[in-house]
Order: structure tokens, then sequence, then C-alpha cells
């Protein structure tokens, strides 16, 4: 330094120093800003500092109020220079008179030809180990440095040891932070997909609780069901032999306005009550198609039109009041799918659109094939109220539900873009507030 600095100078550029190290808390932008104070504090024409790679004999260059941007990285291995012979010896280095730019481990190049008069350079030190050098420079006609500079130099590179030091510890604990901070919003992610697949599977649950014991209650209607449809067949033949002998009497028949009646209303009692039985036998049946328990984890290839019409039959026969139910199925081939779970999409988008549609409205099925991808669709519209635009990227979400508490809890479409997916099929919607919802399935043919 110079003559004209005084000690209370010297302190408050110590001091301005600390400051400027406290108020970044970017290494490199930190390591440049006290460079330059320090090169300053010297009037020294050029600084450079180096800081040792962790675990190798060799510096790296950190920053330099002098280099071209591609020297800032340049490693310099201990012993190569001056920067490596103090950073190998570990004492500081004082050199008047022009070096031999050979020997010099500033790198070359036009721009960086100029050789000090004067050098001095040391070593930073923390707990006696070498982390870096710092060098400063003067040019001529610059007055060289001395060893009062040299000591003075001293006191504040160990200063700035310490102030790398705590940057380097901010550094790797905003890293730290950063990395837990990472894995504490992974944890968070496989907690909501643990808690998304743990409630899927309680929904599955559920729905193969009901499917079990829909498929239990359609084997004990079925029972009765036969013996009362093969009772109502003798019993049909019956009156029909009966009715043969009286009208082989005719005199009988006008004598007796009341056999007359029953005549004529018994055969269609009898031709009513085989419809109903009928209509028990197709529920009945539908029901078993609709739960098929026994196949819920095997792939097999299904009619998609007719277990379609199933979940229509046992879904929707209570809404057939209020709700038009138009369908309209395409000539598909059967599809390789896992159909227990298909019935359970299909139905969910079914009851999804009802609920949509506040008194009188319209739902309409339809089915088709996309031959060029091999695959079907089957589309299920309704005329209800819409979906929000701001809910559009929400509506496949596991528990988000625009429905008052009580009614749902977010889970059936979130479950049937599972489902759909696993088949390695898409599930879309396309809706206008307002204007009703379309639900598209498309699934490959083959899978």
């Amino acid at each position: 330094m110079t003559d004209k600095l005084t000690k209370l100078s010297w302190l408050e550029e110590l001091y301005m120093l600390s400051q400027t190290a406290a108020s970044v808390t970017d290494l490199e932008e930190a390591l440049n800003l006290m460079l330059r104070h320090i090169a300053d504090g010297f009037s020294a024409g050029s600084g450079t500092l180096a800081l040792v790679q962790v675990d190798q004999q060799v510096l790296e260059i950190a920053a330099g109020t002098d280099l071209p941007r591609e020297a800032i990285g340049r490693h310099i291995l201990y012993g190569q220079g001056v920067l490596g012979k103090v950073a190998q010896e570990g004492e500081p280095m004082l050199i008047n008179g022009t070096l031999d730019a050979s020997k010099t481990s500033r790198p070359s190049g036009p721009l960086t030809r100029r050789v000090p008069s004067s050098s001095m350079c040391w070593p930073l030190k923390l707990k006696g180990n070498v982390m870096g050098v710092l060098a400063v420079n003067r040019f001529e006609p610059q007055q060289g440095f001395d060893d009062k500079d040299l000591q003075r130099g001293g006191i504040m590179v160990n200063m700035l040891a310490l102030v790398i030091e705590n940057l380097r510890m901010h550094r790797e604990q905003k890293q730290r932070i950063a990395h837990l901070s990472d894995l504490n919003e992974k944890m968070l992610e496989m907690n909501r997909q643990l808690a998304n697949t743990q409630a899927q599977l309680l929904q599955q649950e559920k729905l193969a609780s009901i499917g079990q014991l829909a498929a239990g209650i359609a084997h004990e209607i079925n029972n009765p069901l036969g013996f009362v449809s093969s009772n109502l067949r003798s019993l049909n033949g019956y009156v029909e032999a009966l009715i043969g002998r009286v009208l082989a009497q005719p005199s009988t028949m006008t004598s007796d306005e009341e056999l007359q009646y029953l005549m004529e209303d018994v055969p269609i009692l009898v031709k009513e009550t085989s419809e109903g039985l009928e209509r028990v036998r197709r529920i009945v049946q539908d029901l078993r198609d609709f739960s098929r328990i026994d196949a819920a984890d095997q792939w097999e290839f299904a009619d998609i039109n007719a277990h379609l019409q199933s979940a229509i039959n046992l879904g929707l026969t209570e809404f057939k009041d209020r709700i038009d139910i138009q369908t309209d199925y395409g000539d598909i081939p059967h599809v390789q799918c896992l159909l227990a779970q298909l019935n359970q999409v299909f139905l969910c988008l079914m009851i999804n659109g009802v609920q949509a549609i506040a008194g009188k409205g319209t739902m309409t099925i339809s089915t088709g094939v996309d031959s060029s991808r091999q695959q079907v669709w089957i589309s299920v519209s309704d005329s209800g109220c819409g979906i929000p635009s701001e809910n559009m990227t929400r509506i496949f979400e596991p528990f988000f539900t625009t429905k008052p508490i009580g009614k749902g809890i977010g889970l059936g479409l979130s479950l049937a873009y599972s489902i759909v997916k696993k088949h390695d099929g898409l599930l879309t919607v396309s809706s206008s507030e307002g204007h009703g919802s379309t639900f598209e399935v498309r699934l490959p043919i083959r899978h």
C-alpha cells in the first residue's frame, strides 16, 4: 500500500471488505467484488484469485480483474508459475522486477501479454490448509511493492479466507436446503400418489363388493325365476287345454258369461306374466354380465355395444322418466379388455352425465371404429350444465369434485381415467358451460 494510507483508512478498508462479502450471497460475484476491492486498496493494476479444487493438487482461477472471460475456470497445477508455487509452498511471495512471461501462470494471448514489474502473492489458509492463492500486480512505471505491503496484505487475505469459507458454507447450505426442498416435494407427490392409489383400491374394493353382492343376488333370483318360468309354461299349457275343451262345448260358452270372460282374460294374464318374467330374466342376466367378478383381472374379447346396453339397463332405468336416452351403436369389432373394469367406466360416465342434468334432458351414447388407428371409440354426451373452463384441467384429478358434500368424493372420473389408461386407451372430455359435456373413450381393439 502507499504511504498515504493511514491506519484508520486501513481499518476502514478491512471493514468495507467484510461488508462487501456479507452483502453478497453469490460466490462468484463476491469473489470478483473482493478481488477488485483488494487490488484497488493496493493501487494494483491487476489481480487474480485462484481456489484449490477439493482433493486435487490443482488451482482453478475464480476471479481476475484483467483476465479474459475464457480464462476464468482455467486450471493451474501445483508448482506451475507463481500462483502454483505459492500454493505448493504455502508461503507468500514478493517479486520486484520484470518476470520472464514463460515462468508466470498468466494465460497467453495478445490481450494478456503485459508482464508485471512488481507482484505480491499470498496463500489463503484456513486451519493450516491452503484453500487458494491471491496475487496483485503493478506495471511500469508504477512503484514496486515492499515488505510492508506484503505483511499488510497477509492480514487481509487471512480474513478473505474466512469470508470465502463462510460463503462456501452458505452456498452449500442453500444447496442442501434446495435438495431437501426437492426431496420434500417428491415425498409430498409420492404421498399424493399413495393416497390416490389407496383411495382407488378402496373404491375398487367397494365396487368389487357391490359386484359380488350383485352376482349373489342375481344367482338367488335366477333360481326361483327358473321354476316360476317353468311352472308358468306348464300353466299356459293347462289353460290352453282347458280352453280347447270348453270350445268343444259351445253351449257352455253361451250360457256362462263369467267363463267366457275368463277364457278371454286368462291367456292375456299369462302372456303379460311371461313378458314380465322375461324382463326379470334380462335384468338378472345384465346384472350377472355386469358384475363378472370372476373375470375382473382377465383379458377377454367383449361386445362393447352389448355391455353399454347392460349398463344403461342397470344404471339409468330409474332416470328414464326425465332423461331421453338415445343410442347410436356402430358396427364395431369385439375389443380385448378387462370387461368388469370397463363396465365401471361406462356406468361412471353415464351416472356422471345424468347427475349433470337438472330436470329433463337428453343423453346420447354412441360407438364407432377408427380403422386407421385400430381403435374403437365410445362417446357419452349429455345436455347438462357443462363444465366451467377453469375446472377442465382438473376434472380427472383424484378427489376433485364440484358436487355437494355427501354426493361424491371425486374418485369416479379419476378411477375411470386410470382404467382406460390401463387399457392403453385415452379418456377425453369436451364441454361448454351451460351446453353439456361429451366424454370420449378410445380403446385399442387388441391389447
